[in-house]
């Protein structure tokens, strides 16, 4: 029996703790780029509807160019108002004009674009020199209408308008309490809305799922 070969051996463990460093070190930065990419997504969640405004895009954001607005950082898109844009190749050919918000992003520049429609599709702003989406105004009809012909309305109709509960509301004090207002947010699946109430939370609520609307607009 031939005896071991102690100095390998030390090599061997050296070499395979040195890797074991090395990926420990690359899941480490990970985790850090999630963390503060996830920071960013939730403070600009927060920030967004904190003043009384009737566009989730300004006028000065549509007015840029598309090249102009490629130029801008990844934490510029946040819960921006966006359509297919120059690099887009996702498919959804049919639906070029269908509008969505960015409602989170990564630090390697990939979105996640909620569609209107309740689709989700995973992006780039900037990854690879790619730019999928370009910004497009929200412009709202502050025109009030009735609860019961607000409920014909699409989820689209719905983005960046207040809200409180509706008839259909089975959430508890998850708003806050009656009388507390939100701001819708974006489609959060078919039949389903993401709104942010007054004490910063944000929640899930049915808008055509089930043949429910848990809330109202109100003007």
């Amino acid at each position: 029996m031939q005896g071991i070969n102690v100095d390998a051996l030390v090599s061997q463990i050296n070499s395979l703790t040195s890797v074991l460093k090395e990926e420990q070190t690359k899941y480490e930065n990970e985790l850090q780029k999630y963390k503060e990419c996830r920071k960013e997504t939730i403070d600009a969640v927060n920030n967004w509807g904190s003043s009384p405004v009737k566009e989730t895009t300004s006028a000065e954001d549509v007015e840029m160019p598309p090249e102009e607005q490629y130029k801008m950082p990844l934490s510029w898109i946040i819960l921006k108002r966006v359509v297919q844009g120059r690099d887009w190749h996702y498919g959804r050919t049919d639906k070029k004009e269908e509008k969505g918000v960015v409602f989170s992003v990564n630090k390697d520049g990939q979105i996640t674009v909620r569609w209107d429609d309740g689709d989700k599709t995973h992006c780039s702003w900037g990854k690879d020199g790619n730019f999928d989406v370009t910004v497009i105004s929200n412009t709202l009809d502050m025109t009030p209408i009735e609860p019961s012909e607000q409920i014909r309305k699409p989820i689209s109709w719905l983005v960046g308008r207040k809200v409180k509960r509706g008839t259909d509301w089975k959430w508890s004090d998850q708003d806050g309490g009656e009388g507390k207002t939100g701001l819708v947010l974006s489609s959060a699946g078919k039949g389903w809305i993401n709104v942010k109430w007054e004490s910063g939370k944000v929640n899930q609520y049915r808008w055509g799922e089930d043949d429910c609307h848990d809330v109202e607009v109100i003007f």
